[in-house]
C-alpha cells in the first residue's frame, strides 16, 4: 500500500462499488471501504485483504458460485496477459435472505513498469429487477402482437433498424426483418409493387417512410411479391414514434391483407355495373323499398316510362302516391299494405300514374317481401312496374 496515495485511496473509499486492485500474479493490493464492509457482512473475520491472493481464492471456490468464480478467474488471467483489455461478468450473489445480483468488470492498467488490475464488483439486483419486469411486459406485449391478425413492424432511427416484427407481420412480408436496412435495400427487400402493375412502388411514398418524417399516413393501392412469385395487396397505415421531447425516434407500420377483400369488391362492382346496364336497358321500372325509413330506390326505368328523369323525385314512398290517381290510390295502398302486414304473400295491382304530359298511364305494380321481422312484418320489399296502357286500351275497346 506504500505506493498507493492517499488520494488515490480516498477516491476509491468514495466509490459504492466493492473494489480491489491486483498485481500481476493476483495477489491484492488495496480494496476499497465497501469490499471490506461486504466482506464482513458475509461473515469474513478479516479485516484487511491485502496480500490475499484473489486468483488463488476464485480457484478455489465451491459450492453454488464455483463455475462463476472460475469463469472470473479465467477473466482476470487474460486481461493481466493483456489477451483482453477489459471483463465484463453477471452473476448471482444470493445470501440467505436476499436476492443479489452483481456486475463484475476487470480493467488492466500500468503502473510504471508494473501490469495492475482494478476488480470492482457493482451491486445491480435492482437493475435486474427492471431487467426482469421489462421483460415480463416484453413478453405480454410480443404475446399481445403475435395474436393480431394485422402485421406490425417497427424501424427505429433514420436507418431504419427494424426493432420488431410480429408473427402475422413476417407472414405476410414473405420473409423476416434483417438487422439493418440502408435506404438501397427497402426496394429489393419489400418488393412492393403499384396494384395490379409491374410498376415498383415508390418508396418514398411508403407509409413507414413518410411516418419518419412525422406523416401519419395509410396506402391501400400496393402489392407485395412474395418469393413464390404470388402477390398480396396490403393496407398499410404507418405513424412516427415520438420521444418524450416530441422527437422522432422510429416508425410502425400496420398493414392488412385485403386481397380477398379487393377481389370481392371488384366482384361486387361487376355486378353492380351489370344490375345498372339491365336497370338503363329496361323500360319496366324496379323499385326496393326500406318500409321502415320509407327511403326507396327507383330504376331509371320506373321514370323514364313515365317521362320523367331520374333524379327529379325525393327517393321516397310517398313518391308513388303522389303520381297515382286519386281514384286508385286507396286500392293500391291497400294491395301494398296487406303484403306489409303479411295478410297478403304478394302485390299485384294495377293502377293509373301521371306522365309528364299529364296524361295518365296505367301500370301493373307487383312486389314481395324481402324481409320481415320476428312478427311477420315487412322490413323491405322489391317489386316492379309495367307501362300496360297499351294492352289496356285494347282491352276496353274490345
Amino acid at each position: 500500500m506504500e505506493d498507493i496515495g492517499l488520494l488515490a485511496r480516498s477516491a476509491l473509499n468514495a466509490l459504492s462499488a466493492n473494489m480491489a486492485i491486483l498485481d500481476d500474479e493476483g495477489f491484492i493490493l488495496c480494496t476499497n471501504q465497501s469490499w471490506n464492509v461486504f466482506a464482513q457482512s458475509n461473515g469474513s473475520i478479516e479485516t484487511s485483504f491485502e496480500g490475499a491472493n484473489y486468483l488463488e481464492v476464485c480457484d478455489c471456490a465451491q459450492g453454488d458460485w464455483s463455475e462463476e468464480a472460475s469463469i472470473a478467474a479465467t477473466g482476470i488471467r487474460e486481461v493481466i496477459s493483456g489477451i483482453r483489455e477489459g471483463f465484463e461478468l453477471e452473476y448471482p450473489c444470493h445470501s440467505p435472505d436476499q436476492e443479489r445480483w452483481f456486475s463484475m468488470r476487470v480493467t488492466r492498467y500500468r503502473d510504471y513498469e508494473r501490469v495492475l488490475v482494478v476488480v470492482s464488483h457493482e451491486n445491480i439486483i435492482e437493475w435486474k429487477r427492471v431487467e426482469a419486469a421489462l421483460g415480463s411486459q416484453n413478453a405480454r406485449l410480443r404475446a399481445v402482437l403475435d395474436n393480431m391478425l394485422a402485421g406490425v413492424t417497427f424501424f427505429e432511427g433514420e436507418v431504419f433498424r427494424p426493432v420488431l416484427a410480429n408473427r402475422m407481420g413476417e407472414e405476410l412480408l414473405g420473409r423476416s426483418l434483417p438487422p439493418a436496412m440502408a435506404s438501397n435495400e427497402r426496394e429489393s427487400y419489400f418488393q412492393a409493387y403499384r396494384a395490379g402493375t409491374d410498376e415498383p412502388y415508390p418508396i418514398h411514398r411508403l407509409p413507414f417512410v413518410r411516418a419518419m418524417s412525422g406523416e401519419s399516413c395509410s396506402a391501400d393501392d400496393m402489392e407485395i411479391r412474395l418469393a413464390d412469385g404470388s402477390r398480396v395487396r396490403l393496407e398499410v397505415f404507418g405513424a412516427p414514434v415520438r420521444d418524450t421531447s416530441g422527437w422522432i425516434t422510429g416508425a410502425v407500420a400496420i398493414f392488412h391483407d385485403i386481397t380477398m377483400r379487393k377481389r370481392m369488391e371488384e366482384v361486387l362492382q361487376e355486378s353492380e355495373d351489370r344490375f345498372r346496364r339491365a336497370m338503363e336497358a329496361t323500360n319496366d321500372g324496379i323499385w326496393d323499398w326500406n318500409v321502415t325509413n320509407g327511403n326507396v330506390y327507383y330504376s331509371p326505368g320506373y321514370f323514364r316510362m313515365l317521362g320523367y328523369e331520374s333524379g327529379e323525385f325525393p327517393a321516397k314512398a310517398d313518391t308513388w302516391l303522389e303520381l297515382i290517381h286519386p281514384d286508385d290510390r286507396e286500392r293500391a295502398w291497400a294491395a301494398n299494405d296487406a303484403c306489409i302486414r303479411n295478410e297478403s304473400p304478394a302485390v299485384n295491382v294495377e293502377f293509373r300514374m301521371r306522365s309528364r304530359d299529364g296524361s295518365w298511364r296505367w301500370i301493373l305494380g307487383r312486389g314481395v317481401a324481402t324481409r320481415r321481422d320476428k312478427d311477420g312484418q315487412a322490413l323491405q320489399m322489391i317489386g316492379t312496374h309495367m307501362d300496360i296502357s297499351n294492352s289496356r286500351s285494347t282491352y276496353e275497346v274490345a
